[in-house]
């Protein structure tokens, strides 16, 4: 039988991409190149399939031929330079050398097209740390966390406290992740990283009182020890007073704010096994996002229990 594009449509494809049944959707896409072979959709996701089949060399012909179609689209080049870093991480050490500099002028291009392509920056400061130090090392992939910074600060951050930890510099990258707390822009997960350097250096405790001391009027302080209470186990009447300062510290806020700090509160509730109270805290959360997956589930199990 004889298929064409109108049997097997766009649609339907990435749909079987998406729901990860990538040996089907690379046939419904090989189909549908049969018929439009310069259709970009349709080489970008064969390109992505190959890289999740674990097969990026077979994700470089496609983004060599979106090239030709687009050469002066970033985000092609990025993907060719990450298909060859995949490819490289597969290879043998001559191979990798063949690779590496198309790698890195792929990246580079990118990057030339669009100096905000964070990925590419990204990539460049793996390459750099991979690379022999000849080739630009730790400075050179600190210029590149430093661009970053200039437009996006989290990730400017966060890129350089991973570059100084994988370098053995761990008190610069705790450094980084201070200044990014300060910043205003951290995430819970930046939070986190910052206390487990703390607790790796055996003295959470004794950094956390330090650094309330220093910044008792910054709403993030208290959010950060509230985390460490709860990721320790410990020190709970002091999370649950912490908590409560970064509410009234936090002012006009998104609700999500809120209803995360309430979530936060209610688990250091359960933490000290104050049922009522912790189901007050996950109720609040709801009144500020009634669709907060953690406070519903967190409601639940107290029903349960």
């Amino acid at each position: 039988m004889k298929h064409n594009i109108q049997e097997l449509p766009l649609e339907q494809a990435i749909a079987l991409y998406e729901k990860g049944a990538l040996q089907q959707a690379q046939t419904a896409f090989e189909l549908l190149r049969h018929n439009a072979p310069n259709n970009e959709e349709v080489l970008l996701y064969l390109s992505y399939i190959a890289v999740g089949l674990e097969e990026p060399e077979k994700a470089e012909p496609y983004l060599v031929n979106l090239l030709r179609i687009h050469p002066d689209k970033a985000e092609y080049h990025y993907l060719l330079g990450a298909s060859l870093g995949l490819q490289a991480l597969k290879s043998g050490t001559f191979r990798q050398m063949l690779l590496a500099p198309r790698m890195k002028a792929s990246f580079e291009e990118a990057i030339r097209l669009d100096k905000e392509h964070t990925e590419a920056r990204k990539a460049l400061v793996d390459y750099y740390l991979k690379a022999p130090a000849i080739l630009g090392g730790t400075p050179k992939a600190l210029e590149e966390a430093s661009s970053i910074e200039k437009y996006d600060k989290r990730t400017g951050l966060l890129v350089k406290a991973k570059i100084y930890n994988e370098s053995g510099e761990e008190k610069k990258a705790v450094e980084c992740l201070e200044q990014l707390l300060l910043s205003g822009s951290a995430e819970a997960g930046d939070y986190m990283q910052l206390v487990g350097y703390w607790k790796r250096e055996g003295n959470l405790w004794v950094k956390l009182e330090r650094f309330k001391e220093q910044y008792s009027s910054l709403p993030q302080t208290y959010y950060l020890v509230a985390l460490a209470s709860l990721d320790t186990e410990s020190h709970t009447e002091e999370g649950i007073q912490a908590i409560n300062q970064y509410i009234s510290k936090v002012g006009k806020q998104e609700k999500e704010i809120y209803a995360d700090a309430y979530c936060k509160l209610g688990k250091l509730y359960i933490q000290r096994r104050q049922k009522n109270e912790a189901f007050d805290a996950f109720e609040k959360a709801l009144e500020y996002c009634p669709d907060s997956v953690e406070a519903n589930e967190e409601i639940s199990k107290l029903k349960r229990d």
